[in-house]
C-alpha cells in the first residue's frame, strides 16, 4: 500500500510526459502515473525502511540485532527479484502498447469486421 501516494504524486506533478495536477480526478492521475518510476520509489522506501526496522529489532537473547546488516542486504537482494519481474513484464505492456497503436490495429479489426457483427453482441 505504501505505493498509492507514490502513484498519486507521480500523475499529478508537472512533468515531461505531463501531469495532471492535484484538482485532477483519481482516475486521470493514475492514469498518468509513471508506473516504472513508481515501483522504483516504492522498491527503494522499502528496503531503506527494512534495513531500519531489522537495526531497531534488539534481541537479549541473540545479543544483537534480529539480523546482520549483510543479511540484511542479501534479503532485500532477494525481494528485489520479484521488483525486477515486475518491471519486466511493465516494460513488455508497453511495448505491446505502442506496437498496437504504431500498426493502428483497433483501425483494422473494425475496418475488417466492418458491420458483420451486430452492435448488441458488442460490450457497452
Amino acid at each position: 500500500a505504501g505505493f498509492i501516494p507514490l502513484l498519486f504524486y507521480s500523475g499529478a506533478k508537472q512533468a515531461p510526459w505531463g501531469g495532471v495536477g492535484w484538482d485532477a480526478s483519481s482516475r486521470r492521475i493514475i492514469g498518468n502515473a509513471d508506473s516504472y518510476g513508481v515501483l522504483v520509489w516504492a522498491g527503494t522506501f522499502a528496503i531503506l525502511f527494512q534495513i531500519v526496522l531489522y537495526g531497531l529489532q534488539w534481541s537479549k537473547e541473540w545479543g544483537g540485532c534480529l539480523l546482520t546488516p549483510s543479511e540484511v542486504i542479501q534479503a532485500a537482494i532477494e525481494g528485489t527479484k520479484d521488483l525486477v519481474e515486475t518491471t519486466i513484464v511493465l516494460i513488455m505492456a508497453s511495448a505491446i502498447g505502442t506496437l498496437v497503436q504504431d500498426v493502428m490495429l483497433p483501425d483494422a479489426i473494425v475496418s475488417m469486421l466492418g458491420t458483420s457483427i451486430p452492435g448488441q453482441a458488442l460490450p457497452a
